[in-house]
This record gives structure tokens, sequence and C-alpha cells, in this order.
């Protein structure tokens, strides 16, 4: 099984490149991306 980027985490590499994108490329704050993701039906917590 390959590492995970966090530890004991389930979140994919694919995922946290996304994450990182939209808050530094795009400048979307965590607040916001939590929103977009809830629209998604993707639980954030």
């Amino acid at each position: 099984m390959p590492a995970q980027a966090i530890d004991k985490g389930i979140p994919t590499s694919g995922l946290l490149a996304q994450v990182m994108i939209a808050k530094y490329a795009d400048h979307l704050p965590l607040y916001r991306q939590e929103q977009i993701f809830a629209r998604a039906g993707v639980a954030c917590r």
C-alpha cells in the first residue's frame, strides 16, 4: 500500500492538490472551498 500524504488520514494526493491550487492559485479561502464541497455532497468534517 502506498504511503499516505497525511498519516492516518484518507485524503488522496489529488484532493490535497485541489485544495492547495484553489487556495493559493485561485485565492479561494478554505471556508469557500468548504461551501463548494458541501454543494457537491462532500462531507468536510
